[in-house]
């Protein structure tokens, strides 16, 4: 724990150093921080990580707060080590995404508020004193808030972090009610001692664990509380979008996750809760993704899909723990672990990636670009290698994650109990049409934005000049190929967190799926080798042949422009009539009142479903409720103080009267 500690305290003087020098070093003064704090923290993080043993200290707060426990399990040791591998990449990437705005007035507060972001998050997978983790919690929610603030004279910038703030807050609410309720029956502030009060059945347990599930829900992104993520992460910076997209969501993981390891045997309600919002979770994000111009709104839904499939995976955790099927809740986990692991790794890499293109073409709408291939190839094929991940297509790690989900939902279909085959006919279900979706999304991506021609007139001199951005995204796709290529391996990441989430796994039941993984592998590298032989054949074959260049065809158009191209929208045209009720669609209306009139552009919009017909309802109704207090509000300081008389005669009656 030691070096934990030295790690935490060099983010701190980093980020105080920060504060005395020029806008221009101060990235560079980040990046060598969190290296330093990185190579010190993964020590013990690894360790730990890989030997299964636990490291804790203890240190008297006094009353009411308690002992202040720091404990480092192999759960809090596999987040940590995603919290230090997002950070390094941010702060690489950072480096030549914010030369731009080196002289905006927020640069400041937002190179400090995302060092303590990163600190903050250190910390809160390690504690485990309630109030000390709600404290850590709150300071998390606001650095993040500070963070997305680069642009803060932007209103919808300001307006996307404040309701972000504001889901926040919902989400602490949720978390204290639930930490409160355990605590007074416990009579300890400890959260490890929690898990006695899930074990012992008690009264209420089942309420207080999807209280939290849904405290940690808001922060995760699950539906409904997802409204936050495709506002704040567009007006986020890309480093950050990245970090908070990749890293910051698992903090919500974390803490559900946490609390299904207490479980023993979890009620039919508790599974069924976790599957069901997961499976809607991950249909609407991959749904809304896939009618987005945004490129940065569209990762942000595809955010929520990737959160709904870990959270798939942890349902069917809770689903063989229940019924005590050791393979399915096995995999189940393992499943959700990988799974966390590689979205912390390919999202951040698309991110990168926008925002690479945005810096280039100063636009976020796809309809707009195209063609950037020919432009930036470097950061166009690292773009497709996430692509395919996120898509969950064969070779990269995507893939190997959504398998083991795959291989859980199999082996309960060959149960002979007709509620777990019934609920993994569905998981099957689910997993097959996201996959599908996913698929659809990034192929439009992809052939409207990276393929085809510029839409725009302008011929942009754009080049993969930013050194820095590129190392960043090099190492992320590095690990994408080596966890695609070698599951067998990279499951050995997990092994101990698995074994650790419930006492009757056993080592030679995660080594039979190791296996099963190394055969995967091999089938892999045999496909890789078929490919290299067939592209090998047709060089040789074609090698004497002349090359005719001509160009594309133009339907007989013989000056075609860049607008008659096929466009995100049409691709993804034939769907939108299925999903009609799910997908509100916005239109603008226009009034057309002169006889000959001028050329107008019509652009429409989609809205969120549970935002128009949940959010926005209970917002009107409380600011009903409010403002029916608004005549006590008059500003006279005196009837104030009045007030606050009356109030507290009126407590001491009530006291002397008990």
């Amino acid at each position: 724990m030691k070096l934990y500690f030295l790690s935490l305290f060099v983010i701190f003087i980093g980020t105080f150093i920060n504060l005395f020098i020029k806008n221009e070093r101060k990235t560079f003064v980040s990046l060598i921080t969190m290296l330093v704090s990185s190579a010190v923290g993964m020590i013990p993080a690894l360790n730990i990580l890989f030997s299964g043993a636990v490291s804790e200290i203890r240190l008297s707060a006094g009353y009411p707060i308690g002992d202040i426990v720091l404990r480092m399990d192999p759960l809090s040791a596999f987040f940590l080590v995603l919290i230090y591998l997002g950070s390094i990449v941010s702060s690489i990437y950072a480096v030549d995404y914010l030369k731009k705005y080196s002289d905006n007035p927020q640069f400041s507060l937002v190179s400090f508020s995302f060092n303590l972001l990163i600190l903050s998050m250190l910390l809160l997978v390690t504690m485990q004193n309630i109030f000390a983790f709600l404290m850590v919690w709150e300071a998390m929610s606001l650095t993040s808030f500070l963070s997305i603030l680069l642009e803060g004279e932007k209103r919808e910038t300001r307006r996307a972090a404040l309701e972000y703030f504001v889901y926040m807050d919902i989400s602490f609410v949720m978390i204290l009610t639930g930490f409160l309720i355990m605590s007074d029956a416990m009579k300890t502030t400890e959260i490890m001692r929690f898990a006695e009060y899930f074990q012992s059945n008690s009264k209420y347990s089942s309420l207080v664990f999807i209280l939290l599930f849904f405290g940690f829900a808001v922060k995760a992104g699950f539906v409904p509380f997802h409204n936050w993520l495709p506002k704040a992460h567009p007006a986020s910076p890309s480093h950050v979008s990245g970090f908070m997209s990749g890293v910051m969501l698992k903090m919500g993981i974390y803490g559900i996750m946490r609390f299904s390891f207490f479980l023993d045997k979890p009620a039919l309600s508790e599974v069924l809760t976790v599957l069901f919002v997961s499976y809607i979770t991950a249909l609407l994000g991959i749904l809304y993704a896939i009618f987005e111009k945004d490129i940065k709104k569209l990762l942000a839904f595809s955010s929520i899909e990737n959160i709904g499939i870990i959270g798939i995976g942890i349902g069917l955790f809770l689903l063989g723990k229940r019924y005590d099927n050791q393979l399915i809740s096995l995999l189940g986990i393992s499943g959700a672990l990988m799974h966390s692991f590689n979205h912390s790794v390919f999202k951040p890499l698309l991110f990168f990636g926008a925002g690479s293109i945005y810096l280039k073409t100063h636009t976020r709408n796809i309809e707009k670009l195209g063609g950037i291939l020919k432009y930036l190839p470097l950061t166009s094929y690292m773009f497709i290698a996430g692509s395919i991940a996120i898509s969950g297509l064969p070779l990269l790690s995507g893939f190997m994650s959504e398998l083991l989900l795959y291989f859980s939902a199999i082996e309960g279909v060959r149960s002979s109990l007709i509620q777990i085959t019934a609920v993994s006919i569905v998981t099957i279900a689910v997993l097959a049409f996201i996959g599908t979706m996913a698929l659809l999304c990034f192929t439009k991506v992809i052939g409207i934005m990276l393929l085809g021609a510029r839409r725009s007139k302008e011929d942009p001199q754009m080049k993969d000049d930013m050194k820095y951005s590129l190392l960043s995204m090099i190492i992320l796709t590095v690990i994408i190929i080596f966890v695609g290529f070698f599951p067998q391996y990279s499951i050995l990441l997990i092994k101990q967190t698995v074994l650790h989430s419930s006492s009757s796994f056993s080592l030679s039941l995660f080594d039979s799926i190791r296996e099963s993984l190394e055969k995967v592998s091999f089938v892999s590298f045999i496909f890789i080798l078929i490919f290299i032989g067939i592209f090998t054949l047709r060089q040789i074959f074609q090698k004497n042949r002349k090359k005719i260049v001509e160009k594309v065809w133009d339907c007989g158009y013989q000056r075609g422009s860049a607008r008659m191209e096929y466009t995100g929208a049409s691709y993804v045209e034939p769907l939108k009539n299925i999903t009609s009720v799910l997908i509100v669609e916005k239109k603008t209306d226009i009034d057309i009142k002169e006889y000959f009139p001028h050329a107008k552009d019509i652009e429409g919009s989609r809205e969120d479903f549970f935002e128009k017909y949940m959010i926005n309802p209970s917002v009107k109704f409380l600011k009903r409720v409010f403002d029916m207090f608004s005549g006590i509000q008059r500003g006279s300081t005196q009837q104030y103080i009045l007030m606050g008389m009356v109030f507290l005669i009126i407590s001491l009656l009530i006291l002397i009267w008990k």
